[in-house]
């Protein structure tokens, strides 16, 4: 490796942040509570304590939810030893010696990086979760576009699940809602067979069709689609059955828009 390319590579691995790692809850009495963030269900904050005790918050009672950074010294610091080890040993041309030194950084970036998506996964999951308590619709598909891209494939398939369940749970209680529609069209854009259980997928396929003919009744033809086509995501035996449905709705859809 050449010198220059040592340097550039030295130069950006100094340059780099600190991570975050621990959020700052702010009660609405004035009381400050910091601690690792597990979660969001039911209406309740879920926090790992310094001491490693588990709290559990009312979220009525939460002013506010802060990601700290730079973070508390339960964080280890970055090793600037390895950095400085390795900037002495380019800067009297032992690369060799460098490159191990510098190699060491980078492991140690890696580890960085790797809880930091892990944080920001549960973070966005729990922020997810509270969308779905509050049931605005508006609100929730917003949240969604902007933060579900950010779950790592185990925090999303956990999410996937608590959608689907209660989506199950709200056709049956208010079938009607504005927020039960916009959850089921959501699952239907985004949930795959490889989503949630097997037995949670199919009755979600089962709800997805069922709508999908209230939909069409209404000439909601767009509606319909989607959630044909989520049906037969979710459950690939059902495919073959449905082509000619979302094929007669999607024609549907298109005279509809053509009048």
């Amino acid at each position: 490796m050449s010198r220059s390319v040592f340097a550039a590579l030295l130069a950006i691995l100094l340059a780099l942040p600190l991570h975050a790692q621990i959020v700052k809850v702010t009660q609405t009495d004035g009381k400050v509570i910091q601690g690792d963030l597990l979660g969001y269900e039911n209406g309740k904050y879920r926090l790992r304590l310094a001491g490693g005790d588990l709290q559990e918050i009312d979220e009525a009672r939460v002013q506010d939810v802060v990601l700290l950074f730079p973070t508390g010294d339960r964080v280890p610091a970055r090793d600037t030893g390895v950095l400085a080890a390795a900037r002495a040993a380019f800067e009297r041309n032992d690369l060799d010696l460098a490159l191990q030194k510098i190699s060491e950084a980078v492991r140690t970036l890696d580890d960085d990086r790797s809880q930091m998506a892990d944080l920001a996964a549960r973070i966005s999951s729990a922020y997810l979760e509270k969308l779905l308590d509050q049931r605005d619709p508006s609100r929730f598909t917003e949240g969604l576009r902007q933060v579900f891209p950010s779950l790592t494939p185990g925090v999303r398939k956990e999410f996937f699940q608590k959608m689907a369940d209660r989506f199950v749970d709200l056709d049956r209680s208010a079938p009607d809602n504005q927020f039960t529609a916009a959850l089921g069209d959501a699952l239907a854009r985004l949930a795959d067979e490889g989503s949630m259980a097997e037995e949670t997928r199919y009755a979600l396929a089962e709800l997805f069709v069922a709508r999908a003919l209230k939909e069409i009744d209404r000439k909601e033809y767009g509606n319909a689609l989607t959630l044909f086509k989520g049906a037969a995501r979710v459950d690939p035996k059902r495919r073959d059955a449905l082509k000619g449905r979302i094929l007669e709705t999607a024609l549907a859809r298109a005279r509809a828009l053509a009048e």
